[in-house]
């Protein structure tokens, strides 16, 4: 059990197991989560691995929402069915494809012993890869007539190539959305973007960047703080929570 649901899990996703078994597993970013989404919502898990979060966003939007959850790994997709039914989770449509800049096969490299730690960029570890499938967001939210309110991305690396694709969503996309987003220095390595660089497309869209600590949101991350924050050992691995919709509210006001 893991925030009391019922979890199937892969006994060789060694880090995965230690996370889910502990229960307190990104417990700030669900905090903030939960005070985001409203019931009714339509929230996006990109990356939903076994459906962890799948399942807590599901709780979230309520009857009256939908969540739909991305996860093109063939295994974890498998385990992402069976947890949605072992939690009869009714108001989620799983979706074996990911999400990324342009729509086409992919090559995804696996992880051994971490099944989060699945990723689009080359690794210099030997690892076995699949071919999976990709699509737009705009182009998925055209055919299923739907636009997210909330974004939850963990895509090792590939979070701007996700942002990439939703670019035709245009006016619904600047008012409304509101993220939680990997930051993750050796993901993005691996997919060859600068950590800074990182920070600053996201300042440039228009979001406000919050870093997530234990104890909740930190200060707004602006422009001249991204040269020492992303070289900060300390910024290594976190979430980040992005705001439009505030930013959008704030320059309305003027």
């Amino acid at each position: 059990m893991a925030r009391g649901w019922r979890l199937r899990l892969n006994p060789q996703d060694r880090v995965g197991l230690l996370h889910y078994l502990a229960g307190d597993y990104e417990a700030a970013e669900l905090k903030l989560a939960q005070a985001a989404v409203r019931p009714g919502s339509v929230a996006f898990d990109v990356g939903a691995n076994i459906g962890y979060w799948t399942l807590e966003l599901s709780r979230m939007v309520g009857a009256r929402g939908h969540v739909f959850a991305f996860e093109p790994e063939p295994e974890n997709f498998q385990l992402l069915l069976a947890n949605l039914r072992l939690n009869g989770a009714t108001n989620v449509t799983p979706v074996p494809i990911g999400l990324s800049s342009a729509a086409g096969d992919r090559r995804l490299f696996r992880s051994n012993s971490n099944a989060g730690d699945y990723s689009f960029g080359r690794v210099n570890d030997a690892r076995d890869s699949v071919i999976v499938r990709c699509e737009r967001m705009d182009q998925f939210c055209d055919e299923n007539r739907c636009r997210p309110d909330f974004l939850k991305v963990d895509v090792q690396g590939h979070e701007l190539e996700v942002f990439e694709g939703a670019r035709g969503l245009g006016a619904d996309w600047d008012s409304v959305v509101q993220a939680v987003v990997e930051f993750d220095r050796d993901s993005l390595a691996r997919s060859q973007i600068d950590a800074a660089e990182f920070l600053r497309r996201f300042l440039t869209e228009g979001f406000e960047l919050r870093p997530i600590r234990r104890d909740g949101l930190a200060d707004p991350i602006t422009v001249a703080d991204i040269t020492a924050f992303s070289a900060d050992p300390m910024n290594d691995r976190l979430n980040l929570f992005l705001d439009h919709a505030r930013v959008t509210a704030e320059r309305a006001a003027y």
